[in-house]
C-alpha cells in the first residue's frame, strides 16, 4: 500500500470513529486539509446538586489562563484570537460536592458578552476543565444555587 493510500484509509477510519475518540483533542489531516476533532471536554451538563454549601476559591492567574485555554479549545467560530477574556472581575471559582466550578465572562467579536458567563467544571484533584458552554440566559437557571451563594450572586 502506498503512503497516501494508508493515510487516506486511516483518516477515513478516524473520521468514522470520531465520536468514539471524542475525549481526545487534536487534528486529523485528510487530503492535505486539517479537520478539527472536538475535545471531549466541551459541552454537556454539569453535575447535578442541590443543598449543601459551596466554598469560594481564590482566582489565580493560572486558573484564568486555564479557563481561557479550554474556551479556545472548544470554540467553533472563526478567529478565536479576537476573543477577549476572561474579563477582569468576572471569574468566580468554588468547590461543591467533589467538583470545582467556575464561571467567567468572555467577549466575542460578533456578539460581545451575549449569553455569558461561560460555565466550567472539573473534579477536585484533576487539571482539566470541562467547558459546559454559556448560560444562554440567567445564570441561576444553569448553575446550582449553593455556588451562586458562595459567589454572592442572587439565586432565584
Amino acid at each position: 500500500m502506498r503512503r497516501w493510500e494508508l493515510s487516506a484509509t486511516f483518516c477515513s477510519v478516524a473520521l468514522l470513529v470520531a465520536p468514539a475518540i471524542s475525549a481526545l483533542s487534536g487534528t486529523i489531516v485528510a487530503s492535505g486539509r486539517t479537520v478539527a476533532v472536538r475535545s471531549g471536554y466541551c459541552g454537556g451538563d454539569g453535575p447535578r446538586g442541590s443543598g449543601g454549601v459551596a466554598v469560594r476559591v481564590q482566582v489565580t492567574p493560572a486558573a484564568r489562563a486555564a479557563l481561557r485555554r479550554r474556551l479556545l479549545d472548544c470554540y467553533q467560530g472563526p478567529d478565536g484570537r479576537r476573543i477577549k477574556g476572561p474579563l477582569v472581575g468576572t471569574v468566580h471559582l468554588a468547590r461543591y460536592r467533589g467538583y470545582e466550578w467556575a464561571i467567567a465572562t468572555f467577549s466575542f467579536p460578533a456578539t460581545g458578552t451575549t449569553d455569558q458567563p461561560e460555565r466550567f467544571v472539573r473534579r477536585i484533584g484533576t487539571r482539566r476543565w470541562r467547558d459546559l458552554g454559556d448560560t444562554g440566559g440567567p445564570v441561576f437557571e444553569r448553575v446550582p444555587c449553593p455556588l451562586l451563594r458562595a459567589w454572592s450572586i442572587r439565586c432565584s
